[in-house]
């Protein structure tokens, strides 16, 4: 494919198709279809139908009141002159393409301000084209975001390798500007925003993160932003977007409730909507990261993603497998809130009615088939993790690696300590860290929640006799077994206690999972009555 055509439909946002067949079958149809997952905006001009791929179908090119990129021609040669004479001179025309056969120099010759190619179309190669596109878009972006992202570090994690018995490596992207890796695709869409648009307010739903990124980019820019947010959004979160000049409106429970209200409201201010995951500019931007990865990383075998919409992960996918094909792309999402994970495995959008989960980052209920269909072409797997896991990895990173992160950030993590991933042979394998913006609220309790998962606290109630001598018992048998208490209460209410009896609520410090063992066992010896209180 010629570097002409190339360079155009990197830059391109909307392709226009005179001749574009509306039957399924045909090759024009197929083409066009998958340029619209890719992210450009389809116009189709034919002569009958009123949809073709669900878009308003003009009879005329002249009838498209807003700028086209590409012309893109699949009519006979004869049909060019008469083009030619109605486009000569049209300010709202960038380029015109016509397929391999339609030969027409003549006409072409009196073309006025518009460059044209006749060449093999988009018929040709289309998957390739793209792949080859999308590389080229993240190596633009890449130096583009050079002005605002830092280089966050790509580090050897020795503690984990050891256990793993393979090199694993941490992008530690919680260290990025705004505390996550939005920042790379909410600048990336915004820098490319043309026109008019680049003058208005914008706004876009989200958790937290991508709302940081993008009211740091439009700040940047000298715009305004409006961020919709969940009610249960950090206040961490919050305080960034508002720090950056972000107006905040909370509503909703979730992610997907507050995308609904921004939507309304975009479509009624006549407003920008950023999404966080679907724009093709956003995923472009996100996959910068894994041209960090791969400039700074040889023998790569394995990447783990964490997934919630999907646009990181196929960011990362597609330009790792425009790269090497043989790197294998894992996304891992949250268990509470793995829609992406079912739809992946069906091959067909699966729908959660609700989402739980601390990993807020990643908490995304619906699956967008778009997503869907790009990320069963590039990634090899979708694996989950639940709370319980999360919580242990986190603060496995706090105590081994020196790294705060929130869920969403510690889930591919969590994928390698709960033997979920097992990393083979002397490839190496890269965790990406998305994020570190967790509410110092949250930090305690998910600590606490590591704690326990770890073996390392154990909360018990203990039926005692409820005479002199009972307690101290009791404390001489766990300080035999060297569990430190740190916690006690008395509980004399409980229906099925006997006259004379308490329950004593009891947290102990613990080594490890043996060490509980032995206290239970040394309890039941003892004739204890006790059950674990999670």
């Amino acid at each position: 494919m010629e570097n002409k055509i190339f360079d155009v439909l990197k830059k391109a946002k909307t392709i226009a198709i005179i001749g574009l067949s509306p039957k399924e079958d045909k090759a024009s149809n197929r083409v066009a279809k998958y340029m619209q997952t890719m992210g450009y905006h389809i116009l189709p001009i034919y002569p009958k139908e009123n949809l073709i791929l669900n878009e308003k179908v003009y009879r005329d090119v002249l009838e498209i009141g807003t700028f086209i990129d590409i012309l893109v021609v699949f009519r006979k040669s004869a049909y060019l002159s008469e083009l030619v004479d109605k486009i000569n001179g049209n300010k709202n025309i960038g380029f015109v393409w016509t397929q391999l056969d339609i030969i027409n120099d003549e006409a072409f010759s009196k073309l006025k301000n518009i460059d044209y190619l006749q060449n093999k179309c988009i018929m040709v190669e289309h998957k390739k084209i793209n792949d080859e596109l999308f590389s080229s878009k993240v190596n633009d972006a890449h130096d583009n975001l050079k002005k605002v992202c830092i280089k966050t570090p790509l580090s050897f994690a020795p503690y984990i390798s050891k256990q793993m018995k393979s090199n694993i490596y941490f992008k530690k992207e919680n260290l990025q500007i705004t505390g996550s890796f939005k920042i790379r695709g909410a600048f990336n869409k915004i820098s490319n925003l043309r026109g008019d648009d680049k003058k208005k307010t914008i706004i876009c739903a989200s958790a937290g993160n991508h709302a940081q990124g993008v009211a740091f980019s439009a700040n940047y820019f000298n715009m305004k932003s409006i961020i919709v947010m969940p009610q249960s959004t950090p206040i961490v979160k919050i305080s960034g977007v508002e720090e950056y000049g972000g107006e905040v409106l909370l509503y909703g429970d979730n992610y997907d409730e507050a995308y609904s209200e921004a939507l309304r409201i975009a479509k009624e201010k006549d407003l920008p909507f950023i999404h966080p995951y679907t724009d093709e500019d956003v995923i472009v931007g996100q996959g910068t990261l894994a041209k960090d990865i791969l400039d700074n990383l040889d023998d790569i075998g394995t990447i783990l993603v964490p997934v919630g919409g999907g646009g990181l992960v196929l960011g990362v996918a597609r330009y790792v497998k425009a790269i090497d094909k043989n790197i294998k792309i894992i996304g891992v999402v949250a268990s509470g809130a793995n829609a992406l994970e079912l739809s992946f495995e069906k091959k067909e959008i699966v729908r959660k009615n609700k989402i739980k989960t601390i990993a807020d980052g990643i908490a995304v209920k619906n699956v967008n088939a778009k997503i869907l269909d790009l990320t069963l072409q590039y990634v090899d797997e979708i694996i989950s993790v639940d709370d319980k896991e999360i919580s242990s990895a986190i603060l496995y990173l706090l105590e081994k690696q020196k790294i705060i992160t929130e869920g969403a950030g510690a889930v591919t993590v969590a994928s390698l300590l709960s033997g979920k991933v097992k990393p083979k042979g002397k490839k190496n394998t890269v965790a990406i860290i998305s994020g570190g913006n967790i509410d110092v609220n949250l930090v305690s309790s998910v600590i606490e929640r590591g704690i326990v998962a770890t073996y390392r606290k154990m909360k018990l109630s203990i039926t005692l006799i409820d005479k002199a001598g009972s307690l101290n018992k009791l404390t001489s048998l766990l300080e035999k077994q060297k569990a430190n208490i740190v916690q006690i209460s008395y509980d004399a209410s409980a229906k099925d206690l006997e006259i004379g009896d308490t329950n004593l609520i009891v947290s102990v410090e613990t080594r490890n999972m043996h060490h509980q063992d032995d206290i239970k066992r040394e309890l039941k010896q003892e004739a204890y009555t006790f059950k674990e209180i999670e």
